[in-house]
């Protein structure tokens, strides 16, 4: 069959190349196309399940059935049961796959789990390093801290669908001082009462990068006393009730808040460590919040700030926008999200002038024209890539089309249909 169907001079790979060097190729495919090669000769599979190193991760993410026990059970004898990753949204026995595969380090899973499965293989997993939990994998916030108090050699966990009780509070206990990496992303719109962080802070003194959802902090993030987090880089805060000290954390360089209550109503007076300050800046929907604040955040120096993304923050005036152009904040910024109605043409016109390295730029909901859209485009040494003016209904169909065809810009925007009516302005 091979002779008829392939072609005259056709010769199988492995009898051509070096071991090494089919060895090397194989080892750059995905583990789907490692199982399919298994499938073409006798000779070819007993090559494949001769090589541990390819059986050592087991992703089955792109599986659209279920995986057979039998199935599983002849991938880790294929890698002497030295599986370090598995990955799967399938559900499989989960317990009886970490009893076998000792050396497992790296753990992504689907749902279909109950909670007393999760801790049952958490417990058992003891060289785990990494668990990751999506969204379709629902776990309770007792779940959570257990497996956290059993899996010690965990240095990332993240778990995106948490629900607790009404009343109920963790128990964090255990040895937390390997995790660098912490997700807790509590369910959207769960009722019960909100975790309170000041309970968990203290446990995770090595943190690096902390991202919470639904929780609440009776005292300020960080404290005003201890050492807890000083080597943070990473805060995302969403529906978020509590105070947050961002410049009393040196390490922070990304900092990303969405409707965080009391966040910025008081800030705590310095002096601050110094640090090579934040690079990613993020606020939405933020209430009292000035170009003070903002100041206050960054400190004095800018020269860091690549990202700064503040959309529907109403509380900024255009005094407040003028200052902080005029200041420097955003001379350095790449990545830069002013959406909302405050945004007028003068605002962009010395917004232009003045970020000169500027790559993407979301204006959506704002009341700019063509006269906006053009000193954005044209002005010398742009480098500008993105423009997004979604829902910005005084942008003629003149200035998207000089945007997108005679500047080469990517350009997102709506209600085509309403930019034919617009005034044109002339383009250049």
């Amino acid at each position: 069959m091979n002779q008829k169907c392939g072609p005259r001079k056709a010769k199988d790979p492995l009898t051509v190349l070096p071991m090494e060097v089919a060895q090397m190729i194989i080892s750059c495919l995905d583990f789907k196309h490692v199982v399919s090669m298994t499938r073409v000769s006798t000779t070819w599979r007993d090559y494949l399940k001769s090589i541990p190193g390819l059986w050592a991760n087991l992703d089955f993410s792109k599986a659209k059935a279920n995986i057979p026990k039998a199935a599983i059970e002849k991938y880790i004898r294929c890698s002497r049961r030295t599986v370090t990753r598995l990955t799967t949204q399938q559900s499989i026995n989960l317990q009886h796959v970490v009893t076998q595969c000792k050396s497992l380090e790296h753990l992504e899973i689907g749902g279909g789990y109950t909670n007393a499965s999760l801790i049952k293989a958490a417990s058992v997993a003891r060289n785990l390093r990494c668990l990751l939990l999506p969204a379709r994998c629902e776990t309770s916030l007792d779940c959570v801290s257990q497996i956290l108090g059993v899996c010690k050699n965990l240095v990332r966990a993240e778990f995106h669908n948490v629900t607790t009780t009404p009343s109920f509070r963790p128990n964090w206990k255990g040895d937390m001082s390997r995790l660098r990496t912490l997700v807790v992303f509590m369910r959207k719109g769960f009722v019960g009462q909100r975790p309170l962080f000041d309970d968990l802070m203290h446990m995770i003194p090595d943190i690096r990068e902390l991202s919470l959802r639904g929780w609440e902090s009776d005292t300020d993030i960080p404290p005003a006393s201890g050492a807890a987090m000083t080597r943070l880089e990473k805060l995302q805060l969403a529906d978020f009730h509590g105070h947050v000290n961002p410049p009393a954390l040196p390490s922070l360089r990304i900092l990303d808040l969405d409707i965080v209550l009391h966040a910025f109503l008081n800030p705590v007076p310095g002096p601050y460590p110094t640090n090579a300050g934040i690079a990613e800046l993020s606020i939405s929907c933020a209430s009292k919040l000035s170009s003070e604040c903002l100041v206050w955040l960054l400190g004095s120096n800018f020269d860091a700030l690549s990202k700064l993304h503040l959309p529907q923050c109403i509380e900024i005036t255009d005094l407040d926008l003028r200052n902080l152009i005029n200041m420097g904040l955003i001379d350095h910024v790449v990545d830069l999200d002013l959406s909302g109605p405050r945004l007028t043409d003068s605002l962009v016109q010395l917004l232009a002038a003045r970020a000169l390295r500027l790559e993407r730029i979301k204006v959506a909901s704002s009341s700019i024209t063509g006269v906006g859209v053009k000193a954005l485009v044209t002005k010398p040494g742009s480098q500008l890539q993105f423009l997004d003016i979604t829902d910005c209904m005084h942008v003629a169909s003149d200035a998207v089309a000089f945007a997108r065809h005679l500047k080469g810009l990517q350009v997102k925007c709506g209600h085509e249909e309403f930019r034919a009516k617009n005034k044109k302005i002339r383009f250049e």
